[in-house]
């Protein structure tokens, strides 16, 4: 029998399904309130503060004024620690289990860490070539992404605040939920399911057309490494590095121009290329390819079944309406 083609297809794998589906969908929707109001009073505390000491009457203004004020990036870092921890809560009393015992941690296959890092590395830089090619496309119609707002902030306080939210805290936290929580839930369907559904779901989160793409491919990259390495810490240390190397070259470009930061991502591009031609030579040797088929797909569930009943589900084409709004929303004329 071929994997991936399925005897049965029962009413309870589905009804699971689309349980699955609708408590992710409503949790990442969750998260988007809480993220909401706690930027809300986020702003009104930054308004409460500066207030005595600014002629600035207007909120927006205000905010504006203060992106590279310590206090800032302090409750920027709170708010975001805590919408990410309630999502991670939400999802694992809905389903009923112990968020630190459903997630492994143990590393299982230690020798294929640096092999799924490089991999990592270089599919990142693949993702963000797709994702500069929307870019593109987006220029024929003179639109481009606003992402004003991940600008690094200037003084060295709030930038080491912005370099440890970027680099640690969102990767281990983002890691929790999507190849945690999210990831081996969705294993029992197959792991290609798991790993593809999981990175369309971080994809989409990201809320635009310029970050969704390479977050989609980011994490098939993840998601691979998790299963092959059999710990979700691989997936963390893969995100910190893809993550810090961004806010490197954004840093670079900042200090030190646009050219030298673009020889850096050269030298690193032509680093991740041969260092993966190196690692795929040396993984066809130990035969690490073999029997893929019956690694990551469950002969009774067919994948192409499984993602309809996922995708039709009330939650998420909520969920993916909502974020579609989101992304349109976030372009603006060049």
């Amino acid at each position: 029998m071929e994997y991936g083609e399925p005897t049965v297809f029962d009413n309870n794998i589905k009804k699971t399904l689309k349980k699955l589906s609708n408590t992710f969908s409503f949790s990442l929707l969750i998260e988007q309130v809480i993220a909401a109001v706690g930027t809300f009073l986020g702003i009104v505390i930054l308004y409460i503060y500066s207030c005595p000491f600014s002629k600035k009457s207007n909120l927006l203004s205000l905010l504006i004024s203060n992106r590279s004020d310590f206090l800032y990036y302090v409750l920027n870092t709170l708010v975001y620690f805590t919408y990410m921890f309630i999502t991670f809560v939400i999802i694992a009393a809905v389903l009923r289990q112990h968020p630190f015992k459903a997630i492994p941690f143990k590393i299982t296959h230690p020798k294929l860490v640096p092999y799924a890092i490089i991999f990592g590395i270089f599919l990142s830089i693949i993702g963000e070539l797709y994702s500069s090619y929307f870019d593109y496309l987006l220029s024929f119609f003179n639109l481009q992404v606003d992402l004003d707002y991940f600008d690094i902030p200037t003084n060295t306080p709030s930038m080491i605040l912005f370099v440890i939210n970027i680099s640690v805290l969102a990767p281990i936290l983002e890691e929790l939920i999507f190849r945690g929580l999210i990831l081996q839930n969705l294993r029992k369907f197959g792991n290609f399911f798991a790993v593809v559904v999981s990175a369309l779901l971080f994809g989409i989160l990201h809320g635009n057309f310029s970050q969704t793409p390479l977050a989609f491919v980011v994490g098939i990259a993840l998601g691979f490494a998790v299963i092959e390495t059999g710990s979700i810490v691989t997936s963390m240390i893969m995100h910190c590095i893809i993550n810090s190397f961004s806010v490197i070259i954004n840093g670079i470009q900042m200090y030190f121009g646009e050219n030298i930061a673009n020889a850096v991502y050269l030298i690193y591009l032509g680093a991740a290329i041969i260092l993966s031609i190196i690692a795929f030579i040396l993984l066809i040797r130990k035969q690490f390819f073999k029997d893929l088929k019956s690694r990551y797909f469950n002969k009774d569930v067919s994948c192409p079944i499984a993602f309809s009943v996922f995708c039709k589900t009330p939650g998420f084409i909520i969920f993916l309406s909502f974020y579609l709004i989101n992304m349109f929303a976030s372009l603006k004329f060049r």
